[in-house]
């Protein structure tokens, strides 16, 4: 507890915590403001100044304070089948990502957090050039339940879960409002 403290107190002393800090919490607010994929930035940045487990720690009441206001602005939008298809593999790919930085070193989560950070560039790179990759909007729900493992596993490692829901509901074509409020209540 002692050694916890001890870093603590040097992270808040330190200058370098604070320049990637600072930008971190501004990417996050701006991911979730509707800047598609900013804020997977955000904990990547934050780990080059702390423990990676120790950044998604920092930002959690950040996203859960973020989540809780969309839930309540939307709570009348929502597609309950997306969440009922999705949610199940959600908890489960959320349970692995725990598992693999629960039993693995710091420098495993760090790779993990790495390979993630390079695929999502891969991917917007790739959309970019190419158009977007996303299932078919008739696609079954076990592909829903499949990206709702990927998502949860990615926001447990890295706190970006979006591109992987957003490949799977994006076909899907709902009302602005009515996507906005599944993926409130999808990643509260």
């Amino acid at each position: 507890m002692q050694v916890a403290a001890v870093h603590a107190a040097a992270m808040l002393t330190d200058p370098f915590f604070y320049l990637v800090a600072i930008p971190a919490v501004i990417l996050l607010g701006l991911g979730k403001g509707g800047w598609v994929g900013v804020g997977s930035v955000a904990l990547p940045l934050l780990a080059l100044a702390v423990p990676p487990v120790q950044g998604a720690a920092i930002l959690l009441p950040l996203m859960l304070v973020q989540d809780a206001v969309g839930v309540w602005a939307f709570r009348k939008s929502w597609d309950g089948y997306i969440l009922a298809v999705m949610l199940p593999g959600a908890a489960i790919g959320t349970l692995l990502g725990y598992l693999l930085a629960r039993h693995v070193s710091i420098d495993a989560v760090l790779l993990a957090l790495g390979i993630i950070s390079i695929l999502f560039a891969a991917h917007r790179m790739w959309v970019e050039r190419h158009g977007a990759i996303a299932a078919s909007a008739d696609s079954p729900g076990w592909v829903g339940s499949l990206f709702g493992v990927a998502s949860g596993f990615v926001s447990q490692i890295a706190l970006a879960g979006g591109p992987p829901f957003q490949m799977w509901v994006l076909p899907r074509g709902l009302p602005p409002a009515t996507l906005t409020g599944t993926t409130a209540i999808f990643f509260a």
